[in-house]
């Protein structure tokens, strides 16, 4: 598998944790875990399991709880960081990368996020140019196309706000 460029320096995403909060009508875009990592979750990090909910067959989201103002607050987020961070989900992996389907709903793409304050704030570690670049070679990696396929909840509804960067 190719190696994922970090575009965001993480002093800068520790600072900001908008990815971490969700609009109460952008839930759709929470945590998604296999069972294996939401088994570590609860046994090896020892968060509840009521934590979770079923999304699909294989794959398990968190109920939010926590509010923070009109936004609902990710349980994972602990002390200015990441709790699950060392099985973090793909989705959260990617972020402001986005998977979604196609407005025609035929094919997957890759978008941005442009509303991250990194993005919009050009705090980037590398230039965009480059990091799509690396993003296409990254997820034409067999082990990501077989985790897509895998996991389809990955992959969100069309959204017409993120701009589309390329076709998978």
């Amino acid at each position: 598998m190719r190696h994922l460029l970090q575009i965001i320096d993480s002093d800068f995403c520790k600072k900001c944790k908008d990815c971490c909060r969700f609009h109460p009508e952008c839930i759709n875009f929470s945590p998604v875990f296999i069972n294996k990592d939401k088994d570590y979750i609860i046994n090896e990090l020892g968060f509840n399991k009521n934590l979770f909910f079923k999304k699909k067959t294989d794959e398990w989201t968190v109920k939010f709880k926590k509010k923070q103002g009109k936004y609902l607050l990710c349980p994972f987020l602990k002390d200015e960081r990441c709790a699950a961070q060392e099985i973090k989900p793909f989705n959260c992996l990617l972020y402001p990368v986005i998977l979604m389907r196609s407005k025609d709903n035929k094919k997957i793409v890759v978008a941005l996020d442009e509303s991250c304050k990194a993005i919009k704030q050009n705090k980037i570690l590398v230039p965009l140019g480059e990091y799509i670049e690396n993003l296409k070679k990254y997820f034409k990696s067999e082990k990501i196309i077989k985790k897509i396929k895998e996991l389809p909840s990955h992959v969100e509804p069309y959204q017409g706000e993120y701009k589309i960067i390329f076709e998978l």
